[in-house]
């Protein structure tokens, strides 16, 4: 297991480097009409949905450094072809979109449930120091990448995708000097897996914390959906990739800041004092976005707000993990972490086709501010209560750990 904590920080700062972040929309918007633009990115989520919960299963059954492995390979083959698209390659694009969509699904959950079965049973409180660090490392990885990827599109949008390729492989390399943490049990099969997890819902903090995550998947990506547009009327066309690449580094490193205050916080303020401090955040921010459309000159306002919209997800991250992870047998670790992961993109999913009914950007941030509002009584409620931010109540066995 040594060799496992010596690589895995290194490992989460590589697997971090995705250079085409601030620049993806407009590098298919190079190649592609806006119609075949929004059918690449449905066939990505709807890739992502169908693999979610199998690759947790995968991740449970098989292995979490096999699963790693095929995440990573497959980001080095997504990021290849991208790179080699041309204009009007739909069919190639696609296909990099499958291949980035697997990768993503068989991290999802894997990474944070390698770490805690190497620590093994020194996990708890370790475990939420070093997931916090390893997290804060992936949103530094993520602002530099950012960073170079806005210089890339000056030079050669098809750089950052190189780029890319090469880190994953990087990780890929990393990732085969560590070796399969122990595990006494192994998942079940598929549907006895799947009421397994849904019986450990059962427990009050775990359906809370699954709920909540679930949740604020919808608020923390209201921003981003929002900001690309502001952006735009900020800089113009010849510079936005320049633009978006600058603010998503300084809202990376926002967040790899906010990482580090995760464990703090929760030791401070308890573990729900956390969730609902980040709540409170992420529910304002969404508001102030609504209240900056109202004049135009409030973009630069709105753009600003914006540079804090991972800094919720930074914060909560590790102590939220930490606590659903110990009251998860070691068995479906994985497959929980999955299905909470697909809760939330379903949920985020509706959330779009319920601001579709309103074609007005106003009126569509407008109602998501209210639904932010809704979702912070609905934490304050089931979390705490106005003077015990620290509990979820009073009833014996439905306390959150803090």
């Amino acid at each position: 297991m040594h060799a496992n904590l010596r690589w895995w920080l290194p490992y989460r700062f590589l697997a971090g480097l995705h250079f085409w972040y601030p620049i993806f929309f407009l590098y298919f918007l190079a190649r592609l009409p806006l119609v075949q633009v929004l059918q690449l990115e449905a066939i990505y989520y709807a890739c992502v949905v169908l693999l979610e919960v199998p690759s947790g299963w995968f991740s449970d059954r098989i292995g979490r450094r096999p699963t790693l492995l095929i995440s990573k390979a497959a980001h080095v083959v997504s990021a290849l072809l991208f790179a080699a698209s041309g204009e009007g390659d739909f069919v190639l694009l696609a296909a990099a979109q499958l291949f980035l969509a697997a990768g993503f699904a068989f991290t999802s959950g894997t990474d944070a449930a390698f770490l805690h079965d190497t620590l093994q049973s020194s996990a708890g409180e370790r475990y939420e120091r070093l997931e916090a660090r390893s997290s804060r490392l992936g949103f530094l990885a993520s602002a530099m990448a950012a960073a170079l990827g806005g210089v890339c599109w000056v030079v050669d949008p098809r750089l950052a995708y190189l780029l890319t390729a090469a880190s994953s492989l990087a990780a890929f390399v990393l990732l085969l000097k560590m070796v399969e943490p122990p595990r006494s049990v192994r998942a079940a099969a598929p549907l006895k897996q799947l009421k397994r997890c849904l019986h450990d819902m059962r427990d009050a903090a775990v359906w809370r914390l699954v709920a909540w995550w679930a949740g604020m998947i919808v608020l923390w990506h209201i921003p981003w959906e929002y900001l690309q547009p502001a952006l735009k009327d900020l800089s113009g066309d010849a510079f936005v990739g320049v633009t978006a690449g600058v603010h998503w580094t300084f809202a990376m490193l926002l967040a790899a800041w906010a990482a580090g205050l995760g464990p703090w916080l929760r030791a401070r303020f308890g573990l729900s004092g956390t969730l609902l401090f980040s709540t409170l955040f992420v529910t304002i921010l969404n508001a102030s976005l609504w209240l900056a459309v109202h004049h135009q000159i409030m973009t630069v306002v709105a753009v600003a707000l914006a540079l804090g919209r991972s800094m919720p997800r930074a914060a909560a991250n590790a102590p939220h993990r930490a606590a659903l992870l110990s009251r998860i047998g070691e068995d479906r670790k994985a497959t929980m972490l999955s299905l909470q992961s697909l809760l939330g993109r379903g949920l985020f999913s509706l959330t779009l086709l319920l601001l579709a009914v309103w074609p007005d950007r106003q009126d569509q941030l407008a109602v998501a501010t209210g639904l932010s509002l809704v979702f912070l009584l609905l934490a304050v409620r089931f979390l705490g209560r106005a003077s015990h931010l620290t509990r979820v109540g009073a009833e014996r066995g439905k306390s959150l750990p803090r």
